[in-house]
């Protein structure tokens, strides 16, 4: 379990580095993130149109307002709109921000390195890290596909979280893959 709880250590701050490296630094995201025209006139309007923090969706069908068809509607002639709201605001610099990111890179790296020292499959460094990839790849489908699929992310943006996750967890791979192997190995 020391290995396990290890490689969550190590995988969590190789996972906290490339997340900011590739949100920060590179343009992955910013080429994929449109802003608003008219910023303030929208955030006004918003502001005056959502009671509480949350995510909104317009149409909004919850069998009130709209029928199931007349919802229809609506969203087939467009737009359909899918906002996360925080109406106070967050604030980049707040440390917390940064210390959760890194306790979910901890969970992550944590339950890859369980994986990785938990089956039998994984015997050789090469396939620790091809597992890695893979359990990366599942992350990054399972993330971003579904809202691809059901708000209308774009495919770019869908292939730029799908690809992030997967660097993400091929850099923790090769990062533990030569200390967290299974049990039968060591």
């Amino acid at each position: 379990m020391k290995r396990v709880i290890l490689g969550g250590s190590v995988g969590a701050v190789v996972a906290f580095v490339w997340m900011m490296l590739s949100w920060m630094v590179l343009p992955f995201y910013n080429n994929t993130i449109h802003h608003f025209d008219n910023q303030d006139a929208v955030a006004s309007t918003i502001m005056q149109s959502t009671p509480t923090d949350g995510i909104y969706v317009y149409p909004h069908f919850d069998g009130d307002e709209l029928s199931c068809d007349d919802a229809a509607k609506k969203m087939a002639a467009g737009p359909f709109i899918y906002v996360q709201v925080k109406k106070s605001g967050i604030n980049p610099c707040n440390l917390s921000l940064y210390l959760i990111s890194l306790l979910i890179g901890f969970i992550g790296a944590t339950f890859l390195s369980f994986i990785l020292r938990y089956t039998s499959i994984a015997t050789n460094y090469c396939r620790r890290i091809m597992l890695s990839l893979c359990f990366g790849l599942v992350v990054g489908i399972l993330a971003a596909v579904p809202h691809w699929n059901w708000m209308g992310a774009s495919a770019i943006y869908t292939l730029v979280v799908v690809s992030d996750y997967t660097i993400t967890y091929l850099l923790v791979g090769l990062s533990i893959a030569g200390f967290v192997k299974p049990r039968s190995l060591t």
